[in-house]
């Protein structure tokens, strides 16, 4: 759960941006009791002047922070930026999670989440598109005739739009209908506002008082799309083309190249535009008034439900990274410093080893339960240990399940060891195998300094697919090396990101990958990671060869044997298992 007083908005105040994205932020928390805002780069960029701006005049909880006053940022929970350009955040920021609205920059590539509320032209697909998210207004305009427009450029209009479209009025059209604007501050003082137009005060509320007009001119933003909320038709006129393809993918009428159109050009669009409105009503507009009249959900009530898991790289900490696949609930990255891939995850799974992962689940996966399938992990465990070049010694499982491998190392001659979280599982090895000796813990909370353990206890430390389960792979393989003797193995297996399913189809790869395995192995990521942590000679033995799962171009010109003689030749099995020895 995270603390709405730990919560750091990061609007854009940049002049030509317009207040849109401060008043989304502002919406969102109105609930809260203070609102911490921070001023990017407010040194070097002109901001909104929010000293006499009338959006800052009527909010009180507002708490300003910048690089001097907040130099060390490692107290927020979460960063929700409304930026839309955003190349970087300030390195006191590192390891926070960032969830990121409809962002267009550089960071749409690094933020732990994006969620676009609006239509994205963009590659790099979102987390997740919900405009349900959107804090829409109270009511609705009633079905009546075209008489009372708006003009609205937001609390900036940097293009001088509202102006622009005042001067192409001819008298027929101030004649025909009763014409509104709202000008920003800097422009009520240029004197260009014909006298059968009505000049309006800046509203904080707007959205909940554009159900008594009738039609709506402005540019796309937030106005354009509380109109569509509130049932008005609207007509676009952007300051470039960015925005009038955002227009376009949003299938809200626009005029193309507003911002290099004469007044003559201006007249002509908007006489259009209205007689169509009268003539045609509220036809054109049901298709688009359906999806913005969706029902808002809880914005904040679904951030603060949020569990993050850890935000940078678990092998290396590093936060320099790009993402590689999207997911509602999930987020995965490479690392560009050690190449690992890795999960952020959001709203974390509590309580998934019980008796279910291993039979339930385990069956929905394989066919058979845990204990159904002990003889074949059993012989796998055999296989395992020949490949291990320590013949006898102390060992220790992590993550022992029933103990199919530890049975198959006494019966090898180890002294074996097991550590296993489920309480399940570690009451039916007990019960079962009492020659097992098994502790029932996390490996992470074990000490160094512990009775169970000793310093370099342990010829060989094995796990078998669990060190995808960790998600500060760190302080794992620091404490492995801690109870590991010098020259001792480290042998584990993993899912191989780099196999036949991982190099075909990544995103089907990733989305299929479970929700606890926060790291995605393979051996060039491996090699660099355990070479971190004192480990050197590494050797790799690859399996779960799928030839069944080539693609389907590569299946038609290929038959099965040769697939399969290819996969083991390049080693693209979706499994692999890991030796390391102490170094």
């Amino acid at each position: 759960m995270i603390n709405p007083d730990k919560i750091l908005f990061i609007p854009s105040l940049r002049q030509g941006n317009g207040t849109g994205h401060l008043k989304r932020c502002l919406d969102w928390a109105s609930g809260f009791k203070e609102v911490h805002i921070y001023l990017l780069d407010c040194e070097t960029e002109k901001s909104i002047d929010m000293q006499n701006h009338p959006i800052f005049k009527t909010v009180g909880n507002l708490i300003y922070h910048d690089a001097v006053t907040d130099s060390e940022g490692d107290h927020w929970e979460l960063i929700i930026l409304d930026n839309r350009l955003t190349s970087d955040l300030p390195i006191q920021f590192k390891g926070v999670p960032v969830l990121a609205i409809d962002e267009a920059g550089d960071l749409r590539k690094s933020a732990s989440y994006i969620l676009d509320i609006l239509p994205s032209s963009l590659k790099e697909l979102p987390n997740l598109q919900e405009f349900s998210f959107f804090n829409g207004p109270k009511s609705i305009r009633p079905d009546r005739k075209l008489k009372k427009i708006l003009i609205s450029f937001g609390g900036e209009d940097p293009c001088n739009l509202s102006t622009k479209i005042l001067q192409s009025l001819d008298m027929k059209l101030l004649s025909r209908f009763d014409w509104y604007v709202i000008l920003p501050e800097k422009n009520k003082s240029v004197n260009s506002t014909p006298l059968e137009v009505h000049c309006l005060d800046y509203a904080d509320n707007l959205k909940d008082q554009l159900m008594h007009y009738d039609f709506v001119i402005t540019s796309y933003g937030l106005t354009a799309v509380e109109s569509l909320c509130s049932r008005v038709p609207v007509l676009l006129f952007n300051p470039g083309k960015y925005h009038d393809k955002l227009s376009r993918l949003s299938k809200i009428p626009y005029c193309p190249k507003a911002y290099k159109k004469v007044n003559s050009q201006i007249n002509h669009v908007l006489s259009e535009a209205l007689m169509t409105q009268m003539t045609n009503n509220q036809t054109p507009w049901v298709k688009l008034w359906e999806k913005y009249t969706q029902k808002s959900a809880p914005f904040m009530e679904w951030i603060q439900s949020m569990t993050i898991s850890a935000e940078d790289c678990p092998i290396c900490g590093s936060s320099h990274r790009k993402s590689i696949g999207r997911f509602p609930q999930r987020s995965y990255f490479l690392c560009r410093d050690c190449s690992m891939k890795y999960m952020v995850q959001f709203r974390q799974k509590k309580d998934i080893y019980k008796k279910d992962y291993f039979f339930s689940d385990y069956k929905a996966q394989y066919g058979k339960t845990y204990l159904e399938d002990f003889p074949h992990i059993r012989k796998m465990a055999s296989e395992r240990l020949g490949r291990i070049r320590i013949k006898s010694g102390s060992l220790l499982d992590i993550g022992c399940a029933y103990g199919p491998f530890l049975l198959e190392a006494i019966q090898k001659g180890f002294s074996s060891w097991g550590l296993e979280i489920s309480e399940d599982a570690v009451s039916y090895v007990r019960e079962h195998y009492p020659e097992i000796r098994i502790h029932q813990d996390a490996f992470e909370n074990i000490p160094s300094e512990n009775p169970i353990f000793d310093k370099e206890q342990f010829d060989v430390i094995t796990l078998w697919y669990v060190i995808e389960h960790f998600d500060d792979l760190s302080s794992l393989l620091t404490k492995v090396n801690y109870f590991l003797k010098k020259g001792g193995i480290l042998a584990l297996s993993t899912p191989h990101a780099s196999g036949i399913s991982g190099i075909f189809n990544l995103s089907g790869f990733l989305e299929n990958s479970p929700e606890d395995h926060f790291t995605l192995w393979d051996r060039r990521s491996a090699r660099k990671a355990l070479r971190m942590y004192g480990f050197h000679t590494i050797k790799f033995h690859v399996t779960g060869h799928h030839p069944e799962r080539f693609p389907d171009r590569l299946k038609r010109v290929l038959p099965l044997t040769l697939r399969k003689y290819i996969s083991l030749l390049f080693g693209w099995g979706d499994t692999f298992e890991i030796y390391a020895v102490k170094g």
